[in-house]
């Protein structure tokens, strides 16, 4: 699993549900597929399968939940500092 961020949180409204409901359907996913979600006031972190090809990156990239895009992006590729709120 390849845990990646996305720029939808707590503060738009966001339930794990409603991540994984856009994933599956957008991405082609099954909800088994959907690892660990954690969310964030601003932002979540979602595990994703290693080897998602580019196209499903680029289509979940411009998914939108909550009014959001998703703007998927490796968790690498960010520093964020908010901790988790608890679940």
């Amino acid at each position: 699993m390849v845990r990646y961020n996305i720029d939808v949180g707590r503060s738009h409204g966001v339930m794990p549900k409603d991540i994984v409901g856009a994933i599956a359907n957008e991405g082609g996913l099954s909800a088994r597929q959907i690892g660990g979600i954690k969310l964030f006031d601003t932002f979540s972190t979602v595990e994703l399968p290693a080897g998602l090809s580019g196209d499903v990156v680029r289509l979940l990239q411009k998914t939108w939940v909550r009014g959001q895009k998703l703007n998927l992006q490796p968790a690498d590729d960010f520093k964020r500092s908010e901790k988790p709120k608890t679940v």
